[in-house]
Order: C-alpha cells, then sequence, then structure tokens
C-alpha cells in the first residue's frame, strides 16, 4: 500500500479508499487491521477485534474516582507516572491533557458503548475506518 502511494504521490489512506471504491480486495495479513493509527487508552485488538484492556479500564476506573476525589488533572497523572504506569504510547511520564482526554472520552463513551479511535489528524477518513472496524 505504502508502495502504490509513493508511486503515484499520494496518502495511503486515499489508496486505500479508491481500491475499496473500485471493490478491489487487499490482502489481509494476520496483524492487517484496515487502519493506521492507535486504539484509545482502554481497548486493544484481539484476533482483529476491537475489546476493552481489563487492565487500562480499570485505570480509568480509578482516574474517575479520583478526579471524583476532586484531584486535578495534574495530580493524576502525576500519580500515574509515580506507579510506573506507562502511557498507551510507551511513555513513562503522563501529561495532564492525556489524562483529560481519556477522561473526556470515557464519558462520551457511554452513550453508545463503542470504543473510539485515535488517529491523529486523520479527519473523516478515520471515522469511515472507524465504523468499519466496530460494526
Amino acid at each position: 500500500m505504502g508502495q502504490i502511494a509513493r508511486e503515484i504521490g499520494c496518502a495511503r489512506s486515499s489508496v486505500m479508499k479508491h481500491l475499496d471504491l473500485f471493490g478491489i480486495s487487499i490482502r489481509q495479513g494476520p496483524l492487517r487491521t484496515g487502519f493506521t493509527g492507535q486504539l484509545a487508552f482502554g481497548y486493544k485488538l484481539e484476533r482483529g477485534k476491537v475489546v476493552p484492556h481489563r487492565s487500562e479500564q480499570k485505570l480509568i476506573l480509578e482516574m474517575r474516582r479520583l478526579r471524583t476525589n476532586g484531584n486535578t488533572y495534574r495530580e493524576i497523572a502525576d500519580w500515574l507516572t509515580s506507579q510506573n504506569i506507562r502511557t498507551k504510547t510507551g511513555l513513562e511520564k503522563w501529561d495532564r491533557k492525556v489524562v483529560h482526554s481519556i477522561l473526556k472520552r470515557s464519558r462520551r463513551e457511554g452513550a453508545n458503548g463503542k470504543p473510539e479511535l485515535f488517529f491523529g489528524g486523520f479527519g473523516c477518513q478515520a471515522l469511515k475506518l472507524t465504523s468499519r472496524l466496530i460494526t
């Protein structure tokens, strides 16, 4: 996919979209999930399906409890760092903005019960891929 994108000078997502549009199937390897990006904190891929990550879900509950008890996002981030818990991206130090995003997402998620995927700046293309993965 990357080689095709480089050859014609466009994004891999555009190549993928147009292959899909014309009904051209893409060979699925054991780890090929159909998207690039990262799952939201609290979820993991298991056999190609998005499933809750139990230990991360427990951490989200603990973050909520700390926040309900009046702790700031910075205090929660410092607590996670002091417990030697790594972020989803493997960083050792937590940032208050990450904690805020996780808690904000976990509140929104309750409405439909489906996880969100983090795709950096991929915009609507990410939404199409998200719905394709989760449905």
